[in-house]
């Protein structure tokens, strides 16, 4: 499907990118659509959840936090992120209260490495601005998101444990 400047535009200031950029990713990349969670959106992500869960040996994922999604979603604090090609959200994040804070920010595994995440992070960082935050936070827990939070401008803001670490970025 063809996509007209105002549609590039829009989507542009919806993931943070100048529509230059974004014009420049167009050919390869598609325009993904940010919104808040439906009540199918949430079943969908309790679904690859779960089955993350239970084909992991290790216990890591965010099935143990299915409950402070559940409560996001009622509360208009879980935004998804659905392309053109798939038929449910291929990505969620979890504000915390005021947009100070990501809580979760998870892609699913057969979307990852696909740039999901940065835009999603990006629109996160967009709603924190507009929410009047000056800066937001993460605790890294598992620690091996670490390298993604750092990668797109978050610093350590204290020495944070074997368990986890906290991360901030100021927003300009």
């Amino acid at each position: 499907m063809k996509r007209n400047n105002r549609q590039i535009d829009t989507a542009a200031r919806a993931s943070g990118q100048s529509s230059a950029n974004r014009q420049a990713d167009l050919p390869n990349r598609q325009i993904p659509a940010m919104r808040p969670a439906t009540p199918e959106d949430l079943a969908s992500i309790e679904h690859w959840l779960k089955d993350e869960y239970d084909r992991a040996a290790t216990g890591l994922g965010f099935w143990n936090n299915v409950n402070i999604i559940r409560n996001a979603a009622r509360e208009g604090r879980l935004t998804v992120l659905q392309t053109q090609d798939s038929s449910s959200p291929v990505a969620f994040c979890v504000f915390g209260h005021g947009y100070a804070s990501i809580d979760i920010l998870e892609v699913h595994p057969a979307h990852r490495h696909q740039g999901h995440g940065r835009a999603l992070a990006r629109h996160c960082f967009n709603q924190a601005r507009l929410a009047g935050a000056e800066d937001i936070t993460v605790l890294c827990e598992p620690n091996t998101s670490v390298p993604f939070w750092k990668a797109i401008g978050f610093v350590d803001i204290d020495g944070g444990s074997a368990d986890f670490i906290q991360l901030r970025m100021v927003l300009t």
